[in-house]
């Protein structure tokens, strides 16, 4: 049983977020990369189905930048959102009967063209019941300095919630101007690649374009304990059709450990994502709506 120790639990606690190494092992990793490069393969196919593949351009040229809901497209991903060393950590933080709310892949391309992903939190995008909630990310490539790591910002989960409204609509973005004197604390989680990163779902995080040589790929899997009940719909924007429209025994199937639990409301704050985006389609247009963005839409600083 892979178990965190009282420094780690302390840390996460303090100021929101954690890395774990060597939680994969080499042949789960070597199959993860496979599976993901056949995906980013099919970015020049017209057949490519775009409700699963976000596809970007850059200079001329399609590429895949997220595969959403990767878990429910091919086995390896829905192993990897099971993984009994994964659940384990997440146990430490949430208690042990736990819920997946979705997954993606994040995939930057080399040498600055791989897109940021602007300042948020989590939690402006699918607020709950209550905030135990914990996104965890699965490198398949190490994680530098250079290739574009996720930033955090040490303790913000403990803070305010801020909206991610902007223009009078859903920006999926903060105002970066209302937070910049936190900036300057934010912390660059690296890591080799089998290690997990471990973020609350109220920290203030971001990540930078990628300068390396190459690829930067990461497995965002996102957990709830499992008394923790969704405000905007069940599950992640592919799976919210689960409960509201009947299919209770696939919602279910989302309960990767434990038991069902009954619904615990907490007093946390909450902005809603309303009204929405003009097009959620994917993170990346939403977050072009936004007017005051951190990293301009090159990935270099606005």
């Amino acid at each position: 049983m892979h178990t965190l120790d009282a420094t780690q639990l302390d840390q996460y606690a303090a100021k929101g977020y954690l890395v774990v190494e060597n939680v994969l092992s080499a042949s789960e990793l070597q199959e993860l990369r496979e599976v993901t490069d056949s995906f980013a393969a099919q970015a020049g196919d017209e057949n490519a189905d775009r409700r699963i593949l976000d596809i970007g351009e850059h200079e001329g040229r399609p590429y895949v930048r997220r595969v959403k809901s990767p878990h429910r497209h091919h086995p390896v991903y829905d192993a990897t959102v099971r993984h009994p060393r994964i659940l384990d950590i997440v146990a430490g933080l949430l208690g042990n009967d736990l819920r997946l709310y979705g997954s993606k892949i994040n995939l930057k391309l080399p040498s600055g063209t791989g897109d940021a992903i602007q300042w948020h939190q989590d939690w402006g995008f699918y607020p709950h019941t209550n905030d135990s909630l914990v996104a965890v990310g699965v490198l398949l490539d190490d994680m530098t300095e250079e290739n574009g790591p996720l930033l955090v910002v040490p303790g913000s989960h403990l803070g305010e919630v801020y909206s991610h409204n902007q223009g009078g609509r859903f920006a999926g973005a903060l105002d970066h101007t209302q937070i910049k004197d936190m900036l300057d604390n934010a912390v660059q989680l690296t890591a080799p690649a089998g290690s997990i990163t471990l973020h609350h779902v109220r920290a203030v995080h971001a990540s930078g374009p990628n300068r390396s040589t190459g690829s930067r790929r990461i497995i965002f899997q996102n957990y709830a304990a499992a008394d923790a009940w969704p405000l905007v719909g069940c599950g992640a924007p592919g799976d919210r059709h689960l409960c509201a429209g009947g299919d209770w025994d696939a919602y279910q199937d989302l309960l990767v450990r434990g038991q069902d639990r009954q619904v615990r409301l907490a007093s946390v704050p909450v902005h809603l994502p309303l009204p929405g985006a003009q097009d959620s389609s994917s993170v990346f247009t939403t977050q072009s709506g936004a007017d005051k963005n951190y990293f301009a839409s090159s990935g270099a600083m606005e």
